[in-house]
């Protein structure tokens, strides 16, 4: 009995790998086919830019540690209030990574929404998407960071190295950070949005001619 029982477990394994070998070994054939579907659909473009964006996201939370790490080593002989400056603009930079962590990690759940698999026109949906992901890192990271270190240099009056000198330069980035802020974060989903209408439009039509 037992031994059936082990003959029987031995034929459902060999069907098993058998079937998974013809399975890989028919999408190896086919590859092309695969391939040419892939970039139809928008799947060509979505995968990779998931790990694109994991990838910034990573980099978001590393970067910071780098910067903050030459911002001490080029300052090694400094007073208590620069150290206290540099420690509270390191906190931060720290910040500032962590919320372009934040903002890369939830844009990278939403490509799978970018395009549909009845959708014709999937490369500018696909790059609008990049642009806008980008233009709101940038602008999230200027008001972040132009706002708290020139909150700092103004309240300490004290010149970081690589960063700003003294209390004037950082009022004017208090006051500059979030206008250029706004205008880097409008101009840019404008830009994506303009493209997303023209595309949906081209998509929408496109599929009424084929219906008659």
């Amino acid at each position: 009995m037992e031994k059936i029982f082990f003959q029987d477990y031995k034929l459902i394994n060999y069907k098993k790998m058998n079937n998974k070998i013809t399975k890989y070994l028919k999408r190896l054939l086919n590859t092309g086919k695969i391939f040419a579907e892939l970039n139809d659909n928008g799947e060509l473009f979505k995968k990779p830019l998931k790990w694109i964006f994991v990838l910034m996201a990573i980099l978001n939370l590393l970067v910071p540690f780098y910067v903050i790490f030459n911002l001490f080593k080029m300052t090694p002989e400094i007073g208590f209030v620069e150290f206290l400056t540099i420690l509270l603009a390191a906190i931060i930079l720290l910040f500032a990574g962590w919320a372009g962590f934040q903002l890369w990690w939830t844009r990278k759940n939403k490509v799978e929404k970018i395009t549909k698999e009845t959708d014709d026109f999937v490369a500018i949906p696909v790059v609008s998407y990049i642009l806008r992901t980008v233009g709101e890192w940038v602008s999230l990271l200027v008001m972040i960071i132009g706002v708290g270190i020139g909150i700092l240099t103004t309240l300490f009056n004290v010149k970081i190295p690589t960063l700003v000198d003294g209390s004037e330069t950082g009022i004017l980035m208090i006051i500059s950070a979030p206008i250029i802020a706004l205008v880097i974060l409008i101009t840019v989903r404008f830009i994506s949005e303009l493209s997303s209408v023209a595309t949906a439009t081209a998509n929408n039509t496109k599929k009424i001619a084929n219906r008659e």
